[in-house]
């Protein structure tokens, strides 16, 4: 049985922690990727886990204090979550001839190239030269870096980044495998007979991506039917911060604002599938899962142009400029008013086996 590595430098997360609750995408996608692959590869995950512990037939350690001391055969492909380690550190040096394939969920940033170097190193790349003779030509000449990327966007985004920086990546190493709808926690709300309330407009993504975009959508909106309310739900994640927004809020809209926060997947699929609609912000997905769970749910979605990857998810003929007030609340009456005749499916590009079959095929 071939070994696989899970590395993720950012979480403490298991397979059994993330399910049915409020996550990041990244987490989530990644923690039901090893579990669906433990049923034919062995796999090892190294995170912020500070014990051992085994469950199912995924071991969790610590890559701070096992993954330097154990024995890692050259055969083994690893997966690493999000961000490549420093590579004049211990661990990279220790993992680089194997096959590494490097998750990419985050928009292309210089922070993601430099989350596992401290102060100083920072410092010194803060020299585009230096980052890029060094750091970025580590990603371009170690041919054993494969890379994913969660959607054609953040693909191109990544492509010309390096082509601007005078490293041209071989088509070869550049893999899209979109984000996987799994459908075990959803398809049981999918298949209940939950009526629309074709007053609630929803917002279910990080409030950090531009919470203020929606409520101007909604504020317009409002002035014109009286009866729309805007739903509120958090990833959680960047929830703590937003405190006094939220008192903010129901200072100013009192009941015209329902604000529900982090919930369970259960809940959530609940109050997306009565949704009228769910609306992005202006923020540049680089993929966006909730765009794919509402039209799993089969619940319409309105997405600023300026929303990245979620064209490559949603009837594009539902894209609009946010900044047109007339052209969005267009939209949303057009849905309002012909809700239970618009039918929403998610295409099978984003479900399980198709998925899992290009993961499976690249590891190999």
């Amino acid at each position: 049985m071939k070994n696989i590595i899970l590395l993720d430098l950012t979480t403490n997360n298991n397979h059994e922690s993330i399910k049915n609750r409020a996550i990041g995408a990244s987490e989530y996608q990644a923690y039901n990727l090893i579990e669906k692959l433990s049923k034919n590869y062995k796999i090892i995950c190294y995170n912020h886990n500070k014990d051992f512990i085994n469950i199912d037939n995924i071991q969790y350690k610590s890559f701070q204090n096992d993954l330097i001391n154990d024995s890692i055969d050259i055969n083994t492909t690893i997966i690493i979550q999000r961000m490549l380690p420093n590579i004049n550190g211990k661990i990279y040096n220790k993992i680089k001839n194997n096959k590494i394939i490097l998750w990419i969920h985050d928009l292309v940033e210089k922070y993601v190239f430099m989350f596992d170097y401290n102060e100083k190193e920072r410092n010194y790349y803060n020299d585009n030269n230096l980052l890029k003779n060094e750091v970025l030509k580590e990603f371009y000449e170690n041919k054993n870096i494969n890379f994913v990327f969660v959607s054609k966007f953040i693909k191109e985004k990544f492509k010309n980044y390096f082509i601007n920086n005078n490293f041209n990546i071989e088509e070869s190493r550049l893999n899209v495998i979109y984000n996987i709808l799994y459908e075990e926690e959803y398809i049981n709300i999918k298949n209940q007979d939950i009526p629309v309330n074709k007053n609630y407009i929803t917002y279910a993504s990080a409030w950090q991506k531009g919470i203020g975009s929606v409520i101007k959508v909604f504020k317009y909106a409002k002035k014109n039917d009286n009866n729309l309310k805007l739903v509120l739900l958090s990833p959680g994640y960047d929830w703590d911060n937003w405190t006094s927004y939220v008192n903010e809020l129901k200072d100013k809209y009192g009941e015209d604002v329902i604000i529900h926060g982090p919930v369970n997947k259960e809940e959530y699929s609940k109050i997306v599938k009565s949704s009228l609609l769910v609306l992005s912000t202006t923020f540049e997905e680089t993929f966006g899962c909730v765009f794919a769970e509402s039209y799993y749910l089969g619940t319409p979605v309105i997405a600023d142009y300026r929303s990245g990857a979620v064209k490559e998810i949603i009837d594009n003929n539902y894209i609009v400029n946010f900044d047109d007030k007339k052209e969005t609340l267009k939209k949303i009456m057009e849905i309002k008013n012909n809700r239970e005749n618009i039918k929403i499916n998610l295409n099978n590009k984003f479900m399980l086996k198709e998925n899992l079959n290009m993961w499976i095929n690249l590891i190999i």
